[in-house]
């Protein structure tokens, strides 16, 4: 089944709610969107729950999760980073990483 995660902000219903969960994503290019929902589908696809969460909070998530994968554009996913290749990052690293790569402030 295809879900579609964050794909534009006119599915958020009020202009409150736009501004609150949508506001980086609509900054964000057409590219780090659909990497971004492409991240929300995998942690999906792992049993991650993504239900009941507003779309930063999706976000955020996919955000962490692609900053720990060391994943900046769909073509990388086949070289996503593991614990496995001793690959780790601390809380200030993730932050660093996506101030430098997606523009997160």
């Amino acid at each position: 089944m295809s879900r579609v995660y964050l794909l534009h902000s006119t599915q958020v219903q009020t202009v409150h709610e736009r501004k609150a969960s949508y506001r980086t994503f609509d900054a964000k290019s057409k590219e780090q969107q659909k990497l971004i929902n492409e991240a929300i589908h995998i942690l999906d696809s792992l049993g991650i729950p993504v239900e009941d969460k507003s779309a930063r909070k999706l976000e955020r998530m996919a955000l962490a999760f692609l900053a720990l994968c060391d994943v900046k554009n769909s073509e990388e996913w086949s070289l996503a980073k593991s614990l496995d290749e001793g690959y780790s990052l601390r809380t200030r690293d993730i932050i660093d990483y996506l101030n430098r790569n997606f523009g997160e402030k």
